[in-house]
């Protein structure tokens, strides 16, 4: 099935200066969270105010709890809304989400609300503009990659696109981790899904990356036991394995 899902693509062209030297990825790092206060659960979960448990990333500051109460780990199953993750996803490496996070409503009108036709199409006056920006993560790698995995994100279009192509992927089952120590930052599939981006003209797509996005489209639950998001995606508490995309692994 990987064959089927991973096509052979030939090299983005177009007037920018978009190279394989400037697409070279740095090492991958484990995404960072932000630092929290104690009152926390042994597990590592935080009771708030409202008398819900929630991770210490998601427990105080409000537009990351905001974040996790309505969009983390919810199912993400159209092409923009995945381009746009998987591009903000990129643009996190190294960096804490909160940080994305806040700078997303500047990402979004950057980025042309992250329309793959529209970004695949820019040019060197927006990568100008891009790397002026002070709005948004000015890491010409990380922009020449958007603009990049926008012209791939296209081309899938040919061989069923972007959303089959990445939930093609899931796991046969979720993680149930009670703390922290338990939360993988890797699987076989999204080992398995970076190789097979990388293949079809993807870029800044290493495993750990691609794990953190499965995680927030609700590909994987890894919610901590006890949270009170903990299966309510959809995903994993109502759908029986027939009734999700058969998984691929390499």
């Amino acid at each position: 099935m990987s064959s089927q899902l991973s096509p052979a693509t030939t090299p983005l062209t177009s007037t920018s200066s978009i190279n394989e030297r400037s697409l070279v990825e740095p090492a991958e790092t484990t995404p960072l969270v932000e630092p929290a206060e104690t009152r926390s659960e042994p597990s590592g979960l935080v009771i708030g105010d409202d008398g819900l448990a929630r991770p210490r990333w998601a427990a105080h500051d409000p537009l990351l709890r905001d974040y996790y109460d309505t969009e983390w780990g919810m199912p993400v199953r159209d092409e923009r809304g995945l381009f746009e993750r998987l591009s903000l996803e990129a643009f996190q490496s190294g960096l804490s989400w909160a940080t994305i996070l806040r700078k997303r409503p500047a990402f979004r009108t950057a980025f042309a609300e992250f329309m793959p036709d529209v970004v695949a199409n820019f040019d060197d006056d927006d990568i100008a503009r891009l790397l002026e920006d002070a709005g948004i993560v000015r890491n010409r790698a990380k922009i020449l990659a958007t603009i990049n995995n926008a012209a791939a994100t296209v081309r899938l279009r040919e061989d069923g696109g972007l959303v089959q192509f990445i939930w093609a992927y899931q796991p046969d089952e979720t993680p149930a981790p009670a703390t922290y120590a338990q939360v993988p930052t890797t699987s076989p599939e999204s080992v398995a899904l970076s190789k097979a981006l990388k293949r079809a003209g993807f870029a800044f797509v290493g495993p750990t990356t691609m794990y953190a996005l499965m995680e927030a489209i609700g590909m994987v639950d890894t919610h901590l036991i006890g949270s009170h998001r903990r299966g309510t995606s959809g995903v994993w508490a109502t759908a029986a394995v027939s009734e999700r995309v058969p998984r691929c692994t390499e």
